[in-house]
């Protein structure tokens, strides 16, 4: 858990039932304390790994529009 100010602006995006939700969004909250710009976002029903699901999970095209509209707001 090392200094993470001057990082990027950061989007964090956790699944409702990821085994390791708790640790993404311990992630987003240091983050947020060293300064961060952090947008967190939880995406309601879905598992470990469903942003890598295209066309086949629902969340996934929930967590790739919100991935766009970061990038998006970044280099705009």
């Amino acid at each position: 858990h090392g200094d993470t100010k001057g990082t990027a602006p950061a989007l964090v995006l956790v699944a409702e039932h990821d085994v390791l939700r708790g640790e993404g969004e311990k992630y987003a909250q240091k983050l947020r304390a060293d300064g961060v710009d952090v947008t967190e976002h939880m995406v309601a029903g879905q598992m470990h790994g469903f942003f890598t699901f295209p066309n086949v999970l629902p969340g996934a095209a929930e967590g790739l529009d919100l991935f766009v509209a970061a990038v998006d707001k970044v280099v705009s």
